[in-house]
């Protein structure tokens, strides 16, 4: 969860913040129960509204490219830009909705979506964080 509030944060410092993400994978299907293990990572589809001078950020593309965001963030990450033409947009995400629409039984499941504008990540972090201290009895 830190990694995903994390990466909502870095995008935001982008100009990132218009458009929804898919969330989805181990972290949303009780994998500790199901398989006795935790997530590895948090999946998430990124649907965006591009800024244009993302390609000036000095970072760039290391700041968004997929292994970059899964390494710093433990986000396997993938964007939808919401300015393709219609025919690849609904491409797009009709091969997201059947790629997480069901687990690996083929078991039907649903995914999360929330709106990239919302900028909670600080005060849900500071609450992470308030729950990790008192579990170490901090």
């Amino acid at each position: 969860m830190n990694g995903l509030l994390r990466l909502r944060q870095h995008f935001h410092s982008l100009g990132l913040n218009q458009g929804f993400q898919w969330i989805d994978g181990s972290f949303l299907e009780d994998i500790e129960n199901h398989e006795d293990r935790s997530p590895r990572d948090v999946d998430v589809v990124t649907f965006v509204v591009p800024v244009e001078n993302l390609t000036e950020h000095p970072e760039f593309p290391d700041n968004v490219v997929h292994g970059w965001l899964k390494q710093h963030f433990l986000v396997d990450h993938y964007f939808v830009e919401l300015n393709l033409p219609p025919h690849q947009l609904v491409d797009q995400a009709a091969y997201w909705y059947s790629l997480w629409s069901h687990r690996r039984t083929l078991q039907w499941k649903g995914f999360l979506q929330v709106d990239l504008a919302e900028q909670t990540e600080g005060d849900c972090l500071a609450i992470l964080e308030n729950l990790s201290d008192e579990e170490s009895g901090k």
